[in-house]
């Protein structure tokens, strides 16, 4: 995998499709949810323009488990970083709302403690 940040004010450059000659191919703009269960030969995951709470290590793992054989990035290394960094934090109030009852189970045993 190659990452690059650009290098100038405007990173984004406007190349007349005719000039690609026979190397486009037909695709479809996925968000990483959607595409989360498939897998594609290549991936083109465009960053966001400034670290979010959202991007975070597990979305940005999504991503790039998606891919085959390449992954091409498009963003700044910090905004990268940042991603790798947040983990995500589940609030979704369920261990409340099961009460003090609520244990976790696998198959064998009880692995969790009560809410």
């Amino acid at each position: 995998m190659r990452c690059a940040e650009p290098a100038t004010a405007s990173p984004w450059l406007a190349v007349p499709p005719e000039a690609m000659g026979d190397s486009l191919a037909l695709a479809y703009a996925l968000t990483v949810h959607k595409a989360q269960g498939s897998e594609h030969d290549q991936i083109l995951l465009l960053l966001p323009e400034q670290p979010l709470p959202l991007f975070t290590r597990e979305l940005l793992y999504t991503a790039l488990s998606r891919a085959r054989h390449a992954v091409v990035m498009c963003g700044s290394a910090e905004v990268l970083a940042s991603g790798t960094v947040t983990s995500l934090t589940r609030s979704s109030g369920l261990a409340a709302a099961a009460g003090s009852n609520a244990y976790l189970f696998d198959s064998a045993h009880r692995v969790g403690c009560r809410a």
